[in-house]
């Protein structure tokens, strides 16, 4: 039998037919939004007194024994700004890219903990949605899933190493990633204890608990982020151009999708059922069950539990200028804050004046974050220079035969 050769326009021509049901879909089942109740206008033209952003970036280049990678965040605003870095290697290897991503999220919280200690009240903006700088299954990530505590347990055998290697002050057995986290001398603490011990170890199953720091940290540092911002008077918004969801519509696109087609081309936002609105604790806000003792979601250390099953979140969609996108907006409060019960009150406080700072139809300072934090190749190429590792082969490379 002669083999079968499909060509690329062959498998677009039995494709088109289900991307344009879709693209149908969203404009003829757009009423089929149970969750959703109606708009309300936004007020435009106020601005807040004061507003601090932050964005981060980061790159990565492989190699047979690790990978580099240079992490960078940018907070700013009206009282100044703070810029920081981070450079290492990640071993083991594996799931390289989504720990690389949990530095960076460590670097921004930390930068944004620093913009805010000089204000005094206002917007902290953030971009993307909560759920997805607080969640950790991601990719190559998920076998931590439940389980948190317990690798917590299992990494606090491999810490004491760290000890005496400038990163962590002496500590206790059974509380060193307490210690760790609350005391490090430098962010992120989980990226450098990582290489430490990856010099320091031969056993590479014991190397690899440390990615449960490394959520640890990221958890800890946006519970320092957030409770500095609201001691200083600061609501923290996160604002996501391209929302996933689908828990309000329950539709096979994304909610941002159908609401789309519904929503005033004026600036407005979304009402829905309180219960899709207003979610408290984090395992609500990311939609998952929990379990009891060890198989918690979220480590008993540092406070990190409490916390986190006190946090509350607030969104909706919005539309914040004239013909503008569609954005997710999502603020956070400590659970049990009295606005929570008005909470269409609160979006009609906020919503003005993130308005009022997007002419665009998108937050002007988070587009400057942006910027200031992207990582280039020729930042990364720097790096590999001051490595000295510019030369050697990367395990990706043309193999010449």
């Amino acid at each position: 039998m002669a083999p079968i050769h499909r060509t690329i326009v062959d498998e677009a021509r039995e494709v088109k037919p289900l991307v344009e049901r879709l693209v149908r879909e969203r404009s003829e089942k757009s009423i089929m939004c149970p969750g959703l109740l109606g708009f309300r206008p936004i007020e435009t033209g106020k601005r807040p007194d004061n507003t601090v952003a932050v964005d981060g970036g980061n790159r990565s280049r492989d190699y047979r024994e690790f990978t580099i990678y240079l992490a960078r965040a940018w907070a700013g605003g009206g009282v100044g700004e703070s810029l920081l870095h981070s450079i290492g290697v990640v071993v083991p290897p594996s799931d390289a890219e989504a720990r690389i991503s949990i530095y960076r999220e460590i670097l921004e919280a930390v930068a944004a903990k620093d913009a805010v200690a000089g204000g005094g009240g206002g917007l902290l903006l953030l971009d993307g949605s909560p759920s997805t700088a607080l969640k950790w299954w991601r990719p190559g990530l998920s076998r931590w899933g439940l389980k948190m505590s317990a690798a917590i347990a299992e990494a606090e055998k491999i810490l004491p190493r760290l000890r005496d290697k400038g990163l962590i002050p002496a500590c206790e057995p059974g509380g060193c990633v307490e210690t760790l986290l609350e005391k490090a001398a430098r962010r992120p603490a989980s990226s450098r204890a990582a290489m430490i011990l990856g010099t320091v170890t031969e056993d590479i199953e014991r190397l690899r608990w440390i990615v449960a720091v490394e959520v640890a940290e990221k958890l800890y540092m946006y519970k320092a982020m957030l409770e500095e911002a609201w001691d200083r008077g600061y609501t923290p918004v996160f604002v996501a151009k391209t929302s996933r969801s689908t828990e309000m519509c329950r539709g096979p696109i994304a909610d941002a999708a159908y609401i789309e087609v519904r929503a005033p081309l004026n600036p407005s936002y979304a009402i829905a059922r309180g219960d899709l609105m207003v979610k408290e604790g984090l395992s609500s806000m990311l939609g998952i069950e929990v379990g009891e003792g060890d198989g918690r979601f979220i480590p008993d250390v540092a406070g990190l539990r409490e916390f986190y099953e006190d946090l509350a979140e607030l969104s909706t969609y919005a539309r914040l200028s004239p013909g503008g996108p569609i954005l997710r907006i999502s603020i956070l409060l400590p659970g049990g804050d009295r606005r929570l019960s008005d909470h269409l009150g609160l979006l009609d406080s906020i919503l003005p004046q993130l308005a009022g700072l997007s002419p665009s139809g998108y937050p002007v300072l988070l587009l400057v974050a942006h910027e200031r934090a992207r990582v280039s190749g020729e930042d990364l190429e720097r790096v590999s220079l001051l490595l000295g590792l510019s030369l050697r082969e990367v395990s990706r490379g043309v193999l010449r035969i």
